[in-house]
This record gives C-alpha cells, structure tokens and sequence, in this order.
C-alpha cells in the first residue's frame, strides 16, 4: 500500500479525484461499525509509503481542548479527529503526511498558528 487517504468521510469522495490512488477506509474494506476499526486504520498508516489528510471543515484544532493541542482523549477512537491527532503525536506518520485544505498543501505548523 503506497498511499492512504483521510479526512471528514463527506470531503474523501472530492479529495480522492485528486489523488485517486490514495486509499481510503472505503477502499480498505473497513466500516467504522466494526470492532478494530481505529486499528486497522493505525496499521494502513504505518504501512502506507505517504499519508494525504484533508483537514477541510475541521474545527477546534488548536486550543485548550483543541484536536492537535488539548488531551488526545477527547477524540473519539476511530473518528477523523483521532486520526489526525495519531499523526501528529507519531513522529514517523507525521514526517511521512501531507496535509491540505480545499486541496492546497499547508503545514501542521500552520495549523497550529492558525494559517490554514
């Protein structure tokens, strides 16, 4: 697996189109229903060569109980949220992800600051 793909389930159809070999949870045959959803999602980021996370629409990234800066246990296991807060705490996911908006390219830095 060279490449997945995450973000809010209602952007991935549109984010996919851009990188149409990038998997997604869909792809992957995974249903956020099923037990080990959050770990199989885990496996397919470590094993994938390059990471594309579309943070368009989030929210509350930052902050006191923000995605990226407040207690990890706020997002729920699975969710968009703690995929992107698995990343950004692992060192080798997020070296390896790329993260957009809207289909432009912005940095975990930015996201903090608040420039997406």
């Amino acid at each position: 697996m060279n490449e997945v793909a995450f973000g809010f389930s209602r952007n991935l159809r549109s984010f996919k189109k851009l990188f149409s070999h990038a998997r997604d949870y869909n792809d992957l045959h995974l249903s956020p229903f099923q037990p080990g959803f959050a770990q199989e999602l885990k496996y397919a980021m470590r094993e994938a060569a390059t990471i594309r996370f579309d943070v368009s629409g989030m929210r509350c990234l930052t902050g006191k109980h923000g995605v990226l800066t407040g207690p990890a246990e706020l997002n729920c296991e699975g969710s968009t949220n703690w995929e992107l807060r698995t990343i950004f705490d692992d060192a080798d996911l997020r070296a390896k992800t790329t993260v957009y908006v809207d289909g432009v390219i912005t940095t975990f830095e930015d996201l903090l600051e608040g420039e997406t």
